[in-house]
């Protein structure tokens, strides 16, 4: 009868332990959630869609160096960033109104070293808003 009882109360607090942790849990997940769905909407105002004309500066938008690869079609191109390991290095960024009207002038070859400024839009695609030779 001791034993029972015994294994009885083991139970419970086990159970009381188990169920406690995912109430903890969940509350963490539920408060956390939250702050990242209204900075996700605050970030999704400020960013550009495709094709968009953007500030080459400001909240935002990230600067960066690589080599330009080539053009993927008449709206994206591939640059290898630089200090990125290989299997990294290479991206695709979509090219905003106003680098696509000066990007035939660039003349780039695979190859060149280029600096870019360039923003996640809100279906995740990098969008260049500036992008220039590095003359060697």
């Amino acid at each position: 009868m001791k034993k029972t009882i015994g294994l009885l109360i083991l139970v419970l607090v086990i159970l009381l332990v188990v169920s406690g942790c995912g109430i903890a849990n969940n509350t963490a997940s539920d408060s956390d959630s939250k702050p990242k769905q209204e900075a996700s909407k605050e970030t999704q105002k400020e960013e550009p869609n495709a094709g968009e004309t953007v500030a080459k500066q400001g909240p935002g938008v990230k600067s960066d160096t690589g080599t330009y690869v080539g053009q993927i079609d008449g709206n994206s191109i591939e640059i290898k960033i630089s200090g990125v390991p290989d299997g990294l290095s290479n991206k695709a960024f979509r090219l905003s109104d106003e680098v696509k009207a000066k990007f035939d002038s660039l003349k780039l070859k695979t190859g060149d070293q280029v600096f870019f400024n360039y923003s996640i839009n809100k279906d995740n695609q990098n969008v260049m808003v500036e992008l220039g030779k590095i003359n060697n």
